[in-house]
């Protein structure tokens, strides 16, 4: 009786395994990159366009000249508006950390400001699209979403799926960049099932993973994700407090 229930517990294990691991080999990578992208593309029909989200996300990052992982966490809100008649879009995003140490990194889509209350100090950084800058920033995943085949090549990751069944994709910058060496995607399976016309959008990234030319690396895991709610553009204007020193990118060292 014992061997009989083996057998059948084995064999429910198949059962249930099988469409796991085959899921990757009946989906496209075309799908699945279609899937990620077309939700931020200026284009898409209101219904399955995601124009806002919010979330809270857990950071790790590897410290590779300190030999040191450092976690943080809080919630993140990001705008995405146009493109305009003038075809010009913007992407405003909202970061806010609770832990290790209270951060803010905020932007209206054309500046970045990173605040630290503890140094009494703001970074301010412009995003102009065409400098060089703009390249070697590793937020370029985030404001580039709805086109991310123009800026990197893109192939499966080993393995293609995590062990919920969601998809994974390796990405590498097309101009190579110290900052974005590479850059692991995993998106959701059931963005990519169910991403059917009429279809109510599903957020598609559940976590990245960034790796820069240095050996850092970053992984930014999102939950409790909310998308198209109603977010004033106010919300993505920084307001320097009164005794707050305003720092350019040449007084600090780079990182993510």
């Amino acid at each position: 009786m014992k061997l009989v229930k083996v057998i059948q517990g084995i064999a429910l294990a198949l059962i249930v395994l099988f469409p796991v691991l085959s899921l990757a080999e009946s989906v496209p990578l075309s799908r699945v990159v279609d899937a990620l992208e077309t939700p931020f593309r200026g284009e898409t029909e209101p219904g399955t366009a995601i124009k806002t989200f919010e979330a809270r996300f857990h950071q790790q990052s590897l410290i590779a000249s300190l030999e040191q992982m450092q976690e943080g966490g809080g919630n993140v809100q990001v705008k995405f508006t146009g493109p305009d008649k003038a075809r010009t879009a913007r992407v405003m995003f909202r970061w806010i950390y609770a832990t290790p140490s209270t951060q803010e990194i905020v932007s209206d889509g054309a500046t970045v400001w990173v605040y630290l209350p503890e140094n009494q100090q703001v970074l301010k950084t412009s995003l102009k699209t065409d400098s060089t800058s703009h390249q070697e920033n590793p937020m370029l995943f985030l404001t580039g979403l709805g086109n991310l085949s123009k800026e990197f090549a893109i192939s499966w990751a080993n393995p293609q799926q995590d062990d919920h069944g969601n998809f994974v994709l390796a990405l590498q910058p097309k101009i190579p960049s110290t900052m974005v060496q590479s850059l692991h995607l995993t998106v959701a399976k059931d963005a990519v099932l169910t991403a059917r016309k009429g279809k109510a959008p599903v957020f598609p990234l559940v976590s990245v993973h960034l790796s820069d030319g240095n050996g850092n690396s970053t992984r930014i895991d999102f939950t409790d994700v909310r998308v198209n709610l109603e977010l004033s553009e106010s919300l993505f204007t920084f307001k320097i407090p009164e005794g707050v020193e305003v720092v350019s990118p040449q007084d600090v060292e780079p990182g993510f």
